[in-house]
């Protein structure tokens, strides 16, 4: 063989190993963007389930300490007290007679 040749096919060779080379880190860079896609998706939807989690939870936080407010607010500047059980009446959602309201039957019966 000769010094021509040799030289040819090594160039040939390195030229093959190179585009063999590009390929593969192309490669392995797609299957690594595809694996991050993934996980990026992954993340955001826990992140929007956590983002529905912390509304919901402020939401009820907001709830349980409007009631406390409520409560203080009654105590406090209006000099509320709360209820004896004997002194509440309940009322019958049926109505009692016709052009007759539950109220107005209550309140006649508590006049008597």
């Amino acid at each position: 063989m000769k010094a021509g040749q040799a030289r040819t096919i090594l160039l040939v060779v390195g030229v093959a190993a190179l585009f063999t080379g590009v390929g593969l880190l192309r490669a392995s860079t797609k299957v690594t963007a595809v694996r991050v896609g993934y996980e990026l998706g992954r993340v955001e939807l826990e992140n929007r389930e956590l983002e529905r989690e912390k509304a919901r939870l402020e939401m009820e936080l907001k709830r349980a300490s409007a009631g406390a407010k409520l409560e203080v607010l009654a105590k406090d500047r209006l000099g509320m007290v709360p209820i004896a059980p004997g002194r509440v009446i309940s009322l019958d959602p049926s109505p009692r007679g016709q052009g007759q309201s539950a109220v107005a039957s209550v309140s006649e019966e508590a006049a008597r």
